[in-house]
């Protein structure tokens, strides 16, 4: 299948962003309205290139209905288990307080 779906799309991003990491991915529950707060709320937590590691949110279709993909890229699976569990909590804990 040449189409990127929601199955293999984190495989998509490592390819993409990081191809010798590690990633974890999954759909986390967020009130959060926008992408732009999921943005905000995530932070430092973002993948950036220089570091080669982070969280890349996406399904951000879903926020209408409280969630939202993320896929996180590290050097090892434990560190990206690591970022994921960090966004996630974030993620739900910001939202749900509101």
């Amino acid at each position: 299948n040449p189409r990127v779906n929601g199955a293999s799309y984190p495989l998509a991003v490592r390819r993409r962003l990081a191809p010798r990491a590690a990633f974890v991915s999954g759909t986390v529950q967020t009130g959060a309205p926008r992408f732009a707060d999921v943005q905000a709320t995530l932070g430092s937590l973002l993948f950036d290139p220089e570091r080669g590691s982070g969280v890349v949110p996406y399904a951000t279709g879903g926020l209408g209905q409280g969630r939202c993909a993320v896929v996180a890229l590290a050097g090892s699976r434990l560190r990206a288990a690591e970022l994921y569990g960090a966004a996630r909590a974030r993620l739900e804990a910001t939202w749900a307080a509101a």
